[in-house]
C-alpha cells in the first residue's frame, strides 16, 4: 500500500511581510490553515511534515497544530532564491514515503475535501503528479499582440472553448520516483484538480492581506459556519441534458440524460436536500426520466421560472437562503442571485458564470449531478447523510 506523506514549508526570512508564516490570519497564524486541512483530511497515513528554519517556528507549530510534524528544514532550502524542489528533495533524504504532497502555507483557503477528492482523481486517474487549478474560459494574448488559446479568424463561442486552468499553487502530489528521476514536483501523466475561484488567494505583499482576510471571511461566513442548503434546485436542458433535441422521423422529440446524475441526485436526497427540478419545457422525454428518478417536485412548461419557485418555496416554508441552484441559462440568473449557492456547468451563459458561486469543469449532460455533490461534500464536509423517510 502507499504511503502519502504532506510536506509543508514554511520559513522565517520573509522580507514583504515579516514573519508572515506565522502573522495571524483571521485569528490563527497563516500556517495554520492549510496544516489544519491537510491533517483532518486524513489521506496523509505517512503524517503531515511542517518544515520551519527556526526554533521559535517549531514552537508556533507544536502549539497550534500539535497533529503536525515539525521538523527543522536545511539552511540551504530557506534563503530567497531556493526553490520548492529543494525542501522537497531534502525531505525526501530523510523521508521515504510514495507520493508526497506539497502543501503551500500561503493559501489558506484549501479544505480537506480537497485533499480527499484531489486523491481520489489522482488515483482513479492512475496519475503521476497533481497540480490545482481554477477553470476559465477567456482569450489569452500577449503583449505584442499574438493569440495564445484561439485562432482570431475562427472566433469560437466563449462557453463552446474548453476550460483552462489557472494555477493557483495550492497544492501537489508528487510520485517520489518521479521526482528522483526529474527533481520537479510536476511530470509523467498529470491531473487537474479544480477548485473554486476564491482559492486563488496568494498572499505575497502586504495589499494582498486585508484583501485576503476579507474573502476569507465572506468564504467561511457563507459556507464553512453555515448550515447545508435545504433545497436544491434543477435546471434540465443545458444542465441535465446537453441541450441538443434529437427527433425521430415521425417528428417525435428526444433528449440525451446521464445515468450519473441518478446516483449523484439519490445520495444527495439522502444527505436531507429535497430535489425540485424546474424547466421551461414540457417534454414527454424529462417526464419519463423525472418518474425514473422518483422526483415528484417536477415542474415543467415554467415559462416564469422565477416566479414557479418563489411560490414553491413560499409554499413549502422555504426561503431563497434555503437554497443551492444548478442552471446554465439567462432564465436562470435571478434565481441563481438569490440562492445562498448556485452551481452552473463548464458551457453556461458567460453571465451565468460570471454570478454563480461555482463553474464547474464539465458540459450540462456530462453527469453534472455527481459533480455538484462534490462541491457540497467539500462545502459542508460535516453533514451526515440521512435516510430518505
Amino acid at each position: 500500500m502507499s504511503i502519502w506523506k504532506a510536506l509543508i514549508p514554511i520559513r522565517s526570512g520573509s522580507k514583504s511581510i515579516p514573519d508572515k508564516n506565522i502573522k495571524l490570519f483571521c485569528g490563527k497564524p497563516l500556517f495554520y490553515w492549510a496544516t489544519q486541512a491537510a491533517v483532518e483530511s486524513g489521506i496523509f497515513d505517512g503524517g503531515v511534515f511542517v518544515a520551519a528554519d527556526s526554533e521559535i517556528y517549531l514552537e508556533y507549530i507544536r502549539k497550534w497544530t500539535p497533529a503536525a510534524v515539525p521538523v527543522i528544514r536545511a539552511p540551504h532550502t530557506a534563503t530567497d532564491t531556493a526553490s520548492s524542489e529543494s525542501v522537497m528533495e531534502w525531505f525526501l533524504e530523510q523521508e521515504r514515503c510514495d507520493i508526497l504532497s506539497l502543501v503551500q502555507a500561503t493559501t489558506p483557503t484549501v479544505t480537506a475535501g480537497d485533499f480527499i477528492f484531489a486523491r481520489k482523481q489522482f488515483e482513479s486517474e492512475k496519475s503521476d503528479s497533481l497540480v490545482t487549478g481554477v477553470p476559465f474560459q477567456r482569450f489569452l494574448w500577449t503583449g505584442t499582440g499574438r493569440p495564445l488559446n484561439y485562432d482570431p479568424l475562427h472566433r469560437p463561442r466563449r462557453q463552446d472553448m474548453e476550460p483552462q486552468f489557472l494555477e493557483n499553487g495550492s497544492f501537489y502530489f508528487t510520485r517520489t520516483d518521479l521526482f528522483n528521476d526529474l527533481k520537479c514536483r510536476l511530470g509523467g501523466k498529470i491531473s487537474v484538480f479544480g477548485m473554486t475561484v476564491d482559492t486563488t488567494i496568494e498572499i505575497d505583499e502586504p495589499g494582498d492581506w486585508t484583501k485576503a482576510e476579507g474573502a476569507f471571511k465572506k468564504r467561511t461566513t457563507l459556507y464553512a459556519n453555515s448550515s447545508m442548503p435545504k433545497v436544491l434546485v434543477v435546471d434540465v436542458d443545458g444542465t441535465l441534458t446537453d441541450g441538443g433535441m434529437y427527433y425521430g422521423a415521425e417528428g417525435e422529440m428526444f433528449k440525451k440524460f446521464n445515468t450519473r446524475d441518478g446516483a449523484a441526485l439519490a445520495q444527495l436526497r439522502r444527505k436531507g436536500f429535497r430535489i425540485l427540478v424546474c424547466t421551461g419545457e414540457n417534454s414527454p422525454s424529462v417526464d419519463a426520466r423525472m418518474k425514473k428518478l422518483g422526483i415528484t417536485d417536477y415542474y415543467p412548461g415554467a415559462i416564469d421560472k422565477f416566479g414557479y419557485i418563489s411560490k414553491w418555496l413560499s409554499m413549502n416554508n422555504y426561503t431563497w437562503d434555503d437554497v443551492c441552484y444548478v442552471g446554465d441559462e439567462l432564465n436562470d440568473l435571478s434565481s441563481i442571485r438569490l440562492s445562498h449557492y448556485s452551481i452552473c456547468p463548464a458551457d453556461a451563459h458567460p453571465t451565468i458564470r460570471d454570478v454563480a458561486t461555482a463553474t464547474l469543469n464539465i458540459r450540462g449532460g456530462e453527469g453534472i449531478m455527481r459533480d455538484v455533490l462534490h462541491w457540497i461534500d467539500k462545502l459542508w464536509p460535516g453533514e451526515m447523510e440521512k435516510e430518505e423517510s
